[in-house]
């Protein structure tokens, strides 16, 4: 007869805490790092690049085109 599942978490509940080792904990953080790290480098260099020269370029138009002060 199976054990009915009340029983089942009692039993469960009754195990010690299982903590992982120094191995597992390092093998769990290399596979959050290759999840975390789906976006090549070079793709995040590129666009920094791009948004921070898009921003350089409209401080120069904007500069550019404002009205002059005459002294």
């Amino acid at each position: 007869m199976p054990a009915s599942p009340i029983a089942k978490m009692r039993a469960r509940a009754n195990q010690p805490i299982r903590r992982l080792s120094e191995m597992e904990k390092q093998q769990r953080r290399q596979e959050a790092e290759k999840r975390r790290s789906k976006v090549p480098r070079y793709a995040v260099l590129v666009f920094s690049f791009l948004l921070v020269g898009s921003i350089f370029v409209e401080i120069y138009f904007y500069v550019l085109s404002s009205p002059r002060i005459k002294n």
